[in-house]
């Protein structure tokens, strides 16, 4: 994601709603690419078998599902921890921020 944002978005911070949107439009930006894998693979002279097995297992590549699942598991505790962290380093910028912010360091 950082090096995404990094070239892609005009400002210097983003605000959680603005973050939220970020990661919404990456996960489903992975989903199209891998739908553009998909569908050419499926124009491979020798087409893969897709379903639930993977490219590990012998010549298999995993159906859209069974990849997103897969990258749901290993991106999404990343993603929360990095997103808190910078919860946690970012000064909030309103009094019901600082509040809230405040709040939830305590928990």
């Amino acid at each position: 994601m950082m090096g995404a944002t990094t070239w892609s978005y005009p400002k210097g911070r983003v605000t959680l709603e603005e973050a939220m949107q970020i990661v919404a439009s990456l996960r489903a930006g992975f989903a199209t690419a891998y739908d553009g894998y998909l569908a050419k693979a499926r124009t491979f002279e020798k087409v893969p078998e897709i379903g639930e097995r993977w490219p590990r297992d012998g010549y298999y590549v995993p159906t859209r599902e069974v990849f997103l699942r897969e990258f749901e598991r290993r991106a999404s505790a990343s993603t929360v921890d990095r997103l808190l962290r910078a919860f946690d380093e970012t000064p909030p910028t309103t009094e019901a921020g600082r509040r809230n912010h405040d709040r939830a360091l305590r928990v």
